[in-house]
């Protein structure tokens, strides 16, 4: 990352494409589900119960699907597993959020909103 500015403008990239979807987004826990909800994003899901449970109640009723997990080893482990699993019910999973993220210093979703207020601090 370059620049504060750029970060930040990453970070709001990051927010509208969740903000103007209307696919439902999962994430890892009740944190980053409230932090994203900071800023309006709805339609979000957090692992609450086993991993397989979680994407065959989620791919019920969707056939494509924002999946955010934290970008720590932990997180990109857990995203690899999640990826599979959705794509054996034959969900899609949508990057471009993700893509956006991957451009900040954030590496936990819970972190974004610390993260913005953080770079305009500085200002």
């Amino acid at each position: 990352m370059t620049s504060d500015s750029s970060e930040l403008e990453a970070l709001r990239e990051f927010i509208e494409k969740l903000k103007n979807t209307q696919l439902p987004i999962l994430v890892e826990g009740l944190k980053d589900k409230k932090a994203l909800m900071k800023f309006g994003i709805n339609n979000i899901h957090s692992l609450k119960k086993s991993l397989e449970q979680t994407v065959s109640e989620l791919a019920e009723n969707n056939k494509e699907i924002v999946l955010l997990t934290d970008l720590d080893e932990e997180g990109k482990e857990l995203f690899a597993k999640l990826l599979m699993a959705f794509n054996r019910h034959g969900v899609k999973v949508n990057f471009d959020a993700r893509k956006a993220l991957l451009k900040t210093k954030v590496r936990q979703i819970e972190g974004v909103p610390s993260r913005i207020k953080n770079i305009l601090n500085k200002r």
